[in-house]
């Protein structure tokens, strides 16, 4: 396995770049390698070869940012959400940049879940057209 593992990296004296296959689907954008009849992430593989199994409930991340690198030092285990919150800070989170809606209204928290946003005057659109299809006409203005 080492051999095989081994044959993929291309060594330089920055990151380790991943030369083998990539997943498809979801993680796409993931290198990955085939083990014990399953692929798995090369950067897990990485990891797991240089500091043993990965802990329940924590991410394999990259110091240095690329998607690619196996290189057991660039990596560490955190959280998903300290690397959410990573992500927003290095600015790689479109939608936290976002202030509008497509439509240009100003997008506020929601009351449901704080921790996410959307635009209330979009919202009350989609429930008026949610009522008027579900019920007919006039009832939702008879409602407000």
């Amino acid at each position: 396995m080492v051999d095989r593992f081994e044959k993929f990296i291309a060594k330089g004296e920055g990151c380790w770049e991943w030369t083998g296959a990539y997943s498809k689907g979801r993680w796409s954008s993931y290198p990955s390698f085939w083990l014990a009849g399953k692929a798995r992430r090369a950067h897990h593989v990485a990891w797991e070869r240089a500091n043993g199994p990965i802990p329940n409930s924590l991410w394999v991340l990259h110091k240095c940012d690329n998607p690619k690198c196996v290189r057991p030092d660039h990596l560490f285990l955190e959280t998903h959400s300290d690397n959410m919150l990573d992500s927003v800070r290095k600015r790689r989170q479109n939608n936290a940049r976002k202030t509008h809606c497509p439509r240009g209204h100003v997008l506020t928290r929601r009351t449901d879940d704080p921790s996410r946003r959307g635009c209330v005057i979009c919202g009350r659109e989609r429930g008026r057209k949610y009522w008027r299809r579900k019920f007919g006409p006039g009832v939702q203005e008879a409602v407000t």
